[in-house]
């Protein structure tokens, strides 16, 4: 039974394989003369005009093979599976020629011809000449071509069969960019490593625009970048070809850029360079610029960087370094990134470092800068300020200035710091350890150490600084600075004059275009003891006016009071009086030169008025020159405060009253001649055709004449109520500490002559005269007509004399008299005369 099974299992067996024989035989002959099939299908698998031949080698051809697969291969891996494969098709194939390849979504052709590979696919082709040797696949590729990128490789390969790497070193063609390039492939990484020749522009700008990168990187890079000319020295990365991303983190580059213009801004001229260097690294592309320029800026050390190229959140950083003046074209710059620095620079430099963040997605721009400054002349408006050493920074919107060194001309020196607000248009500053000095030569009006106060600047529309704690605000326009001081009684403990002014209360309007030259108006109260009108003291007073270092012109109350100056003050008084109730020995020392004109205004010197109609006072190094008109009369005093002349002539009675304080003077003309020193004066006053009434000295005369008894039988109307009439009067006097000194004392009256000497004590107002009066002059007119008689009873000088002594105060003076005496000796005289009468006819 086995048997029989075991020998129809060889049976057939052995008619199988005659029949597989007989098919291989078949299939060769067939093979042969070609085998063609107009369709073939396989599950996976369809072909069309399929024919294969048996020559040499087999031959095969296709018209289109159509292959489903499962799952996409990306192209880059179907070069590796081919390269992988190919060392069997020249052990069995002579020619193959497949005209099209489906393979999902991919059309690829494949041509095999005695040794000679040629692909092509939608994405690339490529012909080669390879052969293995040592289990090693050695290629010759004449061109691979890529046909998106339009780019063109040629070189030699090594495929290493056992370890699965892959080599290539040749050149490429991209663009009219021709350049080396070196390839390695490992474990599907591929590693790369490109340069190029010299490039324009306009293939930057394609090479660019194959990748998918931000618009607006790729406009950094071809467009607001422009060069003459690129070079890349080296392009090295690896890619993995598993990953359907590029990334850039792997990948660094090196290239130049020669005669270039950065465009960073429409609306501003470009920065040129003769030469950067674009580097890649970090998924940033950095842009070092060689001797770079702005207009004239010279921009040293400046670059920009692209960061985050394939990220979310691309952004540009523009580093612009510089050492220049703040002029138009920096502030043009700053202006387009919306920075309106209210600053220009006269002189010195800022060492700037600026960095310009674009963002490119959201397009916000952030600004960074610091700058350093030293020996410096900042133009604020019109308003120079001299920086010795300064730190601002700069953000966004906003600018911090650390504690910098800044000072005003001459005038002002202070330590500031503070901030910025750019938007705003409003800066809140802080002022340390400041010195403010203000002085027209050798005046000083304001002085301040150690100041502190906060300043607030808006800069909206002019430049408007407040000064909390001194009550000023600083407006500065662009020709001239306009100070206001709401309240000057806060400046007051920083001025002398303020102080010595006493102001009650005021404001200043000051303008100035240089610090040299000012224009002022102010309205001030304040205390005055000086200048009256109708015997009240002035207290308001409106100024306007400009003054500089050699001139001044000032109108004071719409003009009652003017004061002009070039070298020396000159100040006019219209209609105000003048009151000195005090001279101190530090007014006589002051040296200020001046010309006082007065209008209609009277000088009350210690509660001695002097009538005026005009009055013209100089003063210069010590001399003076005073000339007053009043009516008829001129008065003058020339010299020093240490030698000086006074002389006047024709006062009248109306003067006379005023400047001595008394009212009992009526009539006459007066003349004074007097020469002083430092403390001494001394002179001689004259008289003419007045009447004396009421003076406290003559009623006590009067009333001791008219107490006489004796006198009274002999009394003379010459002297009644109607007062004391004086034809002639002379004083000759010495004033010395307060000692005046009466020399002679000679009126000569109607009826009554007084003459005399004596002392009054001006410090006490103590009186002590010694006064000889002649009486009864009509009478003794008569008698001394007859020889005899007048000689009997009047004696030799042919007057009836009685001495007095006025003491006690210059108010109610005393008088004490000899009469008594003379009564009881007046007979005796009269013998005595008549005894000596024939002697005296004889002589």
């Amino acid at each position: 039974m086995i048997i029989r099974v075991a020998s129809k299992i060889n049976k057939i067996i052995f008619s199988f394989f005659i029949a597989l024989l007989l098919l291989l035989a078949l299939f060769y002959l067939a093979l042969l003369n070609g085998i063609e099939i107009k369709t073939v299908r396989f599950p996976l698998i369809k072909m069309e005009k399929f024919y294969l031949k048996l020559d040499k080698k087999l031959i095969l051809k296709i018209d289109s093979l159509y292959i489903k697969k499962k799952k996409e291969k990306s192209s880059k891996s179907e070069i590796g599976k081919f390269l992988t494969n190919i060392k069997f098709i020249p052990k069995f194939f002579q020619e193959i020629e497949i005209k099209k390849l489906k393979l999902l979504n991919s059309n690829v052709t494949i041509l095999y011809n005695n040794g000679i590979y040629f692909i092509d696919t939608d994405i690339y082709s490529f012909a080669t000449k390879l052969h293995l040797k040592n289990k090693k696949i050695f290629l010759n590729i004449p061109q691979i071509y890529l046909k998106k990128s339009e780019t063109i490789l040629k070189g030699k390969g090594v495929f290493d069969l056992i370890n699965n790497k892959a080599f290539f070193t040749g050149r490429y063609n991209i663009e009219d960019i021709n350049g080396s390039i070196s390839l390695s492939l490992k474990k599907k990484i591929l590693k790369f490593k490109i340069d190029s020749s010299n490039f324009t522009n306009s293939s930057l700008k394609k090479v660019t625009n194959l990748f998918s990168l931000n618009k607006y990187i790729k406009e950094w890079i071809y467009k607001k970048i422009v060069a003459k000319k690129y070079k890349l020295e080296y392009l090295v990365g690896k890619v993995d070809l598993n990953s359907p991303k590029l990334n850039l983190q792997d990948i660094y580059a090196k290239a130049f850029a020669y005669d270039v213009e950065i465009k960073f801004n429409k609306k501003l001229p470009p920065v040129k360079s003769k030469k950067i260097t674009i580097s890649l690294k970090n998924n940033a592309l950095f842009f070092e610029l060689k001797e770079p320029k702005y207009l004239t800026k010279n921009l040293d050390k400046s670059f920009v960087v692209i960061k985050n190229l394939t990220n979310h959140n691309p952004f540009i950083d523009i580093v612009i370094k510089t050492k220049a003046k703040i002029d138009k074209e920096i502030q043009d710059l700053l202006k387009t990134y919306n920075i309106a620095l209210p600053l220009s620079q006269k002189k010195g430099i800022i060492d700037a470092n600026l960095k310009i963040r674009i963002a490119l997605k959201s397009r916000l721009v952030t600004i960074d800068g610091i700058f350093l400054t030293n020996e410096a002349i900042l133009t604020l408006g019109s308003l120079d300020l001299f920086v010795k050493k300064g730190r601002v920074r700069l953000k966004n919107s906003k600018i911090f200035i650390d504690p910098s060194h800044v000072a005003l001309d001459s005038i002002a020196d202070s330590l500031a710091s503070g901030e910025i607000d750019i938007s705003k248009k409003i800066a809140n500053l802080k002022i340390e350890d400041s010195k403010i000095k203000i002085a027209i030569k050798d005046f000083e009006i304001f002085n301040a150490k150690d100041l502190k106060d906060n300043l607030v600047i808006d800069f909206s529309k002019d430049i408007n600084i407040s000064l909390k704690k001194l009550q000023t605000t600083i407006k500065i326009g662009k020709e001239s600075v306009l100070f206001y001081i709401q309240n000057l009684k806060s400046l007051e403990t920083y001025s002398k004059p303020l102080q010595e002014s006493k102001i009650t209360k005021g404001d200043l309007l000051l303008a100035t275009k240089d610090f040299k030259s000012f224009k002022i108006e102010s309205n001030i109260t304040k205390e005055n003891n000086l200048l009256y009108e109708k015997n009240k003291n002035i207290k308001n007073f409106s100024i306007k006016g400009e003054f500089g270092p050699n001139r001044g012109n000032f109108s004071i109350n719409k003009g009652r009071i003017k004061i002009i100056y070039k070298e020396n003050p000159t100040i006019y008084i219209n209609g105000y009086d003048i009151k000195i109730t005090k001279l101190t020995k530090k007014d006589q020392k002051k040296s200020i030169n001046f010309n006082l004109i007065g209008i209609d205004s009277t000088i009350e010197l210690l509660k001695h008025k002097i009538l005026s109609e005009k009055y013209n006072l100089k003063y210069k190094n010590g001399y003076f020159e005073f000339i007053n008109f009043y009516k008829e009369s001129i008065t003058s005093v020339k010299g020093s405060f240490k030698n000086y002349k006074i002389s006047a002539e024709k006062l009248n009675d109306e003067f006379i009253k005023k400047f001595l304080n008394i009212d009992g003077i009526y009539g006459g003309k007066f003349f004074l001649e007097a020469t002083g020193s430092k403390e001494t004066i001394k002179g001689n006053v004259q008289f003419y055709n007045t009447t004396l009434k009421d003076l406290a000295i003559l009623n006590n005369i009067f009333a001791f004449l008219n107490t006489i008894p004796s006198l009274v039988t002999f009394s003379d109307p010459g002297y009644s109520s109607i007062g004391y009439r004086v034809k002639k009067g002379e004083i000759d006097f010495l004033l010395k500490n307060s000692i005046l000194q009466i020399r002679k004392i000679d009126f000569t009256g109607k009826s009554l002559d007084i003459e005399g000497f004596g002392v009054v004590n001006l410090s006490n107002y103590k009186i002590d005269l010694n006064l000889t009066l002649k009486t009864f002059k009509k009478i003794s007119n008569i008698l001394d007509k007859i020889p005899v008689a007048g000689y009997l009873f009047l004696g030799k000088d042919g007057s009836i004399l009685t001495k007095i002594k006025i003491k006690g105060s210059l108010i109610k003076p005393r008088v004490i008299s000899n009469i008594p005496k003379e009564i009881i000796n007046a007979p005796v005289n009269f013998l005595k005369r008549a005894i000596e009468l024939p002697f005296s006819i004889f002589e």
